[in-house]
């Protein structure tokens, strides 16, 4: 009886944990990069439409996912890397 209690309460505590999908480009929920990591959970995947990104040095310390859609240009704009990346289980 006891390991169905443990499986039960292992399967419920997973119930609340879900990552997000975070949309970056004109017109959507972010349209900088920087912002959307900073607001982004660890394991949340962000979501980034084809255009110009001005941005450098996005710092990422926390686990993410960040998929490119339609090309999307990321632009250090010859004064800084642009992904700073100190965590693990980041895939770009």
């Amino acid at each position: 009886m006891l390991p169905y209690v443990v499986i039960a309460c292992l399967g419920l505590c997973t119930l609340g944990v879900q990552a997000a999908e975070l949309l970056v480009g004109q017109g959507l929920a972010f349209t900088s990069l920087k912002t959307a990591i900073a607001s982004a959970a660890a394991g949340d995947t962000i979501s980034v439409n084809g255009g110009h990104y001005a941005e450098g040095n996005l710092q990422i310390t926390k686990p993410l996912t960040i998929i490119g859609r339609g090309n999307p240009v990321f632009d250090g704009e010859f004064k800084c890397e642009i992904f700073t990346i100190s965590a693990s289980n980041v895939t770009i």
